[in-house]
């Protein structure tokens, strides 16, 4: 009889968790929004809404194809600027707006983690640096290349176009594997000598 209430107890618990955090979820990000007088964004139209397996087969669709960056922007153009999907479960917010992509990426980075949903996916490619991680480890990274983006950097673009030439000259045309990472790490460390 112990067994069997102990059971239904753990059986209670797995059903009400998810919903608890579910709940507590939509209640922060319900008053966050309001505290910054922020608007629902609109909802991506799934045709697999629970799994959001739909829109993770046209992403990787389009990125097997090259035209992931076409893909986005007829997204954009049917959702606006800003919207929200299901990846995998997990609710996304896309957005092409420059105050909403400053705000995540550097005046608030510390309220907007990404680690937990980028790093197992794309640390390999992309190492453990300012695309993948949060805390430390981000403001260090953030820090070593926030000289490269200074105003009068970005105004003299020709230094990067000469190294980036240079890179893009190492990539193989012949269609065989090549580490990008290898090269991205060299660009970098080249620019942030400038």
């Amino acid at each position: 009889m112990i067994y069997i209430s102990i059971v239904v107890a753990l059986a209670v618990i797995l059903i009400c968790r998810p919903v608890f955090h579910a709940i507590a979820g939509h209640a922060a990000y319900s008053k966050a929004a309001r505290e910054h007088k922020c608007e629902r964004p609109k909802k991506y139209l799934h045709r697999i809404p629970l799994l959001g397996i739909d829109l993770v087969n046209n992403i990787n669709s389009a990125m097997a194809q090259g035209n992931l960056m076409e893909v986005m922007g007829r997204n954009f153009a049917a959702y606006g600027k800003t919207f929200e999907a299901t990846l995998m479960g997990t609710t996304v917010i896309y957005t092409m707006d420059p105050q909403n992509i400053q705000t995540v990426t550097a005046l608030e980075f510390d309220k907007f983690g990404v680690e937990p949903l980028r790093k197992a996916a794309s640390s390999k490619w992309m190492g453990n640096g300012i695309f993948v991680t949060d805390g430390p480890v981000w403001d260090h990274a953030r820090r070593t290349l926030k000289p490269v983006f200074q105003r009068a950097q970005i105004g003299n673009l020709a230094p990067f176009e000469k190294h980036v030439s240079r890179m893009l000259k190492l990539i193989p045309r012949d269609g065989s594997m090549v580490d990008l990472q290898t090269l991205f790490h060299r660009l970098v460390c080249i620019i942030i000598t400038f």
